[in-house]
């Protein structure tokens, strides 16, 4: 078994095709139809734990208003950036939780797109408008840079501008990391199953600053503390439904869409297994002639 790192998207795929390699994981989702036709591959979009969202450093005015933040939640069209980021590959988030995670509330309906009652809660909040706010993202990124284009034009239409800072890679960490930037965004995938890894990590001031957004909230921090002490799964079912639904009322990061991993073989591999949390099995691949 050989591991080679191609960063370059164009350079993966064409070792691919060439029969360079037999596989290549994250061809990007403006790539996968053309992979689809090709009669020598199999294109896989395999289930995942990766969310997309916005995290907003809520520390100072105008974002530490919860009424602006529910607003910019409700103005931005998630059905629209799936289609446009991912080629209609990903599905539109509802929480903060994968769908893949045990407690993701199904039945949650999110912070759905509705631009009027972004106006009224705009209104709600006394921020005057318009007003300017700006996101920082990776350079040169696929995903991100057109994510950034499509906020704009959606939040535009809510009487934000939205200031497009994109940042070479270190930078854009580093800024992140001290807590430096209005807006980022960004994306998670688990490590474990269990709900408790992203809640602690997203919503807990503790483990991250809650993913450096600066939120805290006693009645969050008592939630997290339940859900890691019920041992009841239906309990503890409903302590993290609650997580959700305070997740999406004090909105500390806007959950945009769940991603699915990309994944493109050669038909000559069997046996193939990617997990949810993301790791390769090769325990059972052959590879013929």
């Amino acid at each position: 078994l050989r591991l080679k790192y191609i960063p370059d998207d164009n350079a993966r795929i064409i070792a691919l095709q060439s029969g360079d390699v037999d596989g290549i994981d994250y061809p990007p989702f403006s790539r996968m139809e053309e992979l689809k036709k090709d009669p020598k591959l199999e294109a896989q979009l395999n289930p995942s734990t990766a969310v997309a969202h916005l995290s907003l450093n809520i520390r100072e005015a105008p974002l530490n208003n919860v009424k602006l933040r529910q607003a910019l939640a409700y103005a931005t069209d998630r059905a629209a950036i799936s289609k446009a980021v991912c080629f209609g590959n990903c599905t539109p988030a509802t929480t903060f939780l994968p769908m893949t995670t045990p407690m993701f509330n199904k039945g949650s309906k999110g912070n759905a797109y509705d631009l009027n009652k972004a106006k009224q809660l705009l209104k709600e909040s006394g921020v005057a408008s318009p007003l300017t706010l700006k996101v920082m993202y990776r350079s040169n990124d696929t995903v991100q840079g057109p994510t950034a284009v499509a906020l704009k034009e959606m939040w535009g239409k809510l009487g934000v501008n939205l200031e497009l800072e994109p940042l070479e890679r270190t930078t854009e960490t580093q800024r992140y990391r001290a807590n430096q930037f209005q807006i980022r965004i960004t994306g998670w995938t688990n490590d474990i199953p269990d709900p408790s890894q992203l809640a602690s990590y997203a919503l807990g001031f503790t483990e991250s600053q809650s993913y450096h957004s600066g939120y805290q909230s006693a009645e969050m921090d008592g939630l997290l503390a339940k859900g890691l002490r019920e041992m009841n799964p239906e309990k503890r079912r409903q302590v993290y439904y609650e997580i959700q639904e305070l997740e999406l009322r004090d909105s500390p990061l806007i959950i945009l869409y769940y991603a699915p991993y990309t994944i493109a073989i050669n038909k000559k591999m069997k046996g193939f297994v990617q997990l949810a949390t993301g790791p390769w099995i090769f325990r059972n691949v052959t590879v013929g002639e």
